[in-house]
């Protein structure tokens, strides 16, 4: 079975093409390809955030609080109904993020979300993870809100006593559920760095950050597309009579 639960530090990143560069020679040496990586080619991530008709969650996590969570469903194909995907439950607190997931058919998990209860077979998805959802879905009206994806380059630490793993984002597009259109979420040329470990940075990798010139910022991905979202949207005044 596949790893279904993740414990670890999540540090983020926005590069350029110039710093990438110099990154991914300076990192070769110690790290190797993900497997969905093949030839060395980025893979695409689809991603399916779910939340209240107010955007509950996204709202309580950019307001940047000691714990917070998110639910999605990720899929490495996409998502017609048949295709597999990945049922996520992603918290934090404080430092750490916890990633629990089960996988299930899409048009399963999108029936799950719907109607709040899982019909499907238990024996064979995480029943934790399952029982988790129903006890979320049971608190509030949640529904499939945006659609993330962009392409991702993923190595993993080739020293087998670390968890180390760094990935590059790039190509980062988002939509609402309920409308076509598409809107970038990230500057052109800019890349979204991340390192991943539940254990300390290896004194190595921070010798090479700060050689590029590449500091620690916040980015949500979902947040950023809710900012956008807000933007876009026209001003409603109550009350407010047209001429």
């Amino acid at each position: 079975m596949a790893l279904e639960v993740f414990n670890r530090q999540e540090l983020k990143f926005i590069i350029d093409h110039q710093q990438y560069d110099r990154i991914r020679e300076s990192i070769a040496p110690s790290m190797r390809l993900d497997k969905h990586n093949k030839d060395g080619k980025t893979y695409r991530l689809h991603n399916l955030y779910i939340d209240t008709s107010d955007h509950t969650l996204i709202r309580n996590s950019l307001t940047k609080p000691i714990y917070k969570e998110k639910l999605r469903l990720r899929s490495y194909t996409g998502f017609t109904a048949n295709d597999p995907v990945y049922l996520e439950i992603k918290k934090r607190y404080k430092r750490i993020t916890n990633k629990r997931r089960t996988q299930l058919p899409f048009r399963e998990a999108l029936a799950f979300i719907e109607s709040g209860h899982y019909n499907g077979n238990r024996d064979t998805r995480d029943t934790q993870v399952i029982r988790e959802f129903e006890t979320i879905l049971s608190q509030a009206d949640y529904f499939p809100k945006t659609y993330i994806t962009y392409d991702r380059l993923a190595l993993h630490s080739k020293d087998e006593a670390t968890d180390l793993r760094i990935t590059f984002d790039t190509n980062l597009t988002a939509r609402r559920y309920d409308q076509p259109h598409t809107t970038s979420l990230l500057q052109e040329h800019r890349i979204i760095m991340e390192l991943k470990s539940i254990q300390n940075i290896p004194l190595w990798l921070v010798a090479v950050l700060a050689d590029s010139g590449v500091h620690k910022q916040s980015f949500s991905k979902y947040g950023q597309e809710y900012i956008s979202y807000l933007q876009s949207e026209p001003l409603t005044i109550k009350g407010a009579k047209h001429a």
